[in-house]
């Protein structure tokens, strides 16, 4: 009965209880499939009971067996639904879902990644057994299906490059059919995967211009940060859904807001004005979390807008969320306050104590983020420095080229000289020398120079790769390594020699 009022939408809430009393107290007497068509009807109700729904999993475990495939994705889905992750339940689906997928439909395939997803239960076993029978018969899979089959592998961050070829070959064919969540869902788990898929993106754009005036505000801003994080810009796109952004920023909320603003700024597109979206939201930037503020100060400073006031208001609304923020969020904040020249003692100080107390949290680049700023602020803080340091050292091996540069410009103009570091950094630039621009290769040798830090091989290879490139090299580049390797008395014949003639006939 509860199966049947729940297929039609009927809602009786003290019949409702009834029932699931009655059934609760009978549970061991029900079958795999009463016990998932109560689950799926308990969870399509918007009143649900709970407690009944939890106690499901009590008798289905000793019978899962019996379970056929889509019992196992409706109750899966039924407690995914209702955000009830019981582990030990979850993982006895899995095991028989393994076990049994290849008789799973394309829905069944998809609910169940997506109970999974949902629930944040990353299992690998089951994912790779999910993805590789989808791949079968993955051209019956409804437009819903691949959305959330999408949604699902990209939430648990699980890449299968075949699966998501497969989703995009019969999605070129449906997407007509896509809805704005189901557009909105593909295009970001794409790009969360960071799958390449250009013709599938072409594809996605022309539905989301027609559909865009049904776009829900984060749908708006999911679409543009997919295409904005793989460096896709699709300009008719872009400006239907800034109009369509424009006309929906009071009712979008801060994700909304700092997702797009990210998007827009990130491929610099020009027809949006990434400063006038910000300031219109400012008065709400206290409620906004501190991943949220970041994003906007980072595109705020990325278009290279000057704003005291916009950015009096975002200091203030990060010093009240500086506690929550993580090791992304303060680097970019504290690199968006540097770029645009803004210092804020009472931010850089709550920053600088906040990084302190999660330096082993931060990557390579939240480092070199935090060191550039306070130097391009001209803030000397050797505690800081000292951190960075050591927390830097051992994680060498995962640092790039710019990396290496900013951490060595900022040690260089703050006068901080650790040995140490600076070893670690030229060693690193050694090996991926050929990876290394002209500008970075010359900042480095500027800032080991300036610190009268001399290290031959890294000299060496300097020299050898400015060599092999010397029509990269700009005026700028050639007169920092020229100034460094003269000032560290390390004298290169073969390199001057070619530094000189084209200067020589400058002059001439």
């Amino acid at each position: 009965m509860l199966w049947s009022f729940a297929s039609i939408a009927f809602i009786d809430a003290p019949l409702l209880q009834s029932l699931a009393a009655q059934a609760k107290s009978r549970l061991p007497e029900f079958s795999a499939q009463d016990l998932s068509k109560t689950a799926w009807s308990l969870a399509s109700v918007p009143c649900p009971e709970v407690a009944l729904i939890e106690a499901i999993a009590t008798p289905a475990v000793p019978i899962i067996g019996e379970f056929k495939p889509q019992n196992l994705s409706n109750t899966a889905w039924s407690f995914a639904a209702l955000k009830i992750c019981n582990q030990p339940f979850m993982n006895a689906i899995s095991a028989e879902a393994i076990s049994k997928i290849t008789a799973f439909l394309p829905q069944d395939l998809a609910c169940t990644s997506w109970a999974f997803a949902r629930c944040r239960i990353m299992d690998s076993p089951l994912l790779e057994a999910i993805a590789a029978a989808s791949i079968v018969f993955i051209s019956e899979f409804s437009m819903r299906s691949l959305a959330n089959m999408a949604w699902s592998m990209a939430k648990l961050m699980f890449s299968d490059v075949p699966l998501l070829a497969a989703i995009a070959s019969p999605a070129l064919f449906i997407l007509h059919e896509f809805n704005p969540q189901g557009l909105s869902n593909t295009s970001w788990a794409f790009a969360v995967l960071l799958f390449q898929g250009r013709c599938c993106f072409d594809n996605i754009a022309m539905p989301s211009h027609l559909q865009a005036g049904e776009f829900q505000p984060q749908n708006l801003s999911n679409m543009v940060w997919a295409f904005a994080t793989l460096l896709l810009e699709d300009k008719p796109l872009f400006n239907v859904l800034a109009e369509e952004a424009l006309r929906k920023i009071d009712h979008g909320d801060a994700q909304f807001i700092a997702n797009t603003v990210w998007a827009f700024a990130k491929v610099l597109f020009e027809d949006f004005d990434v400063f006038s979206f910000a300031a219109r939201s400012a008065d709400r930037f206290l409620d906004f979390d501190a991943r949220a503020l970041a994003n906007i100060a980072w595109s705020v400073a990325k278009v290279q807008v000057s704003d005291p006031p916009l950015m009096q208001v975002l200091s203030a609304a990060a010093l009240a969320r500086i506690r929550t923020g993580d090791a992304q969020a303060l680097g970019n904040i504290a690199w968006a306050f540097a770029v645009v020249g803004c210092l804020d003692p009472t931010l850089m100080d709550a920053l600088s104590k906040e990084s302190l107390a999660k330096i082993h949290d931060f990557n390579p680049q939240n480092l070199a983020n935090i060191a550039w700023s306070f130097a391009r602020l001209s803030i000397s803080n050797e505690e800081l420095m000292q951190a960075i340091a050591a927390e830097a050292v051992p994680r060498m091996i995962e640092c790039i080229s710019q990396n290496l540069t900013n951490i060595a410009w900022s040690c260089a103009t703050c006068c901080f000289r650790n040995t140490p570091l600076l070893a670690a950094i030229a060693e690193r630039a050694v090996k991926i020398i050929g990876d290394s621009s002209p500008q970075d290769l010359s900042n480095t040798a500027w800032s080991f120079a300036t610190l009268l830090y001399l290290h031959a091989p890294f000299l060496e290879a300097l020299a050898a790769a400015a060599l092999s490139t010397l029509l990269d090299w700009d005026t700028q580049n050639l007169a920092n390594t020229s100034w460094a390797l003269a000032l560290l008395d390390f004298l290169h014949q073969p390199l001057f020699h070619a530094i000189a003639a084209p200067a020589m006939q400058n002059i001439e």
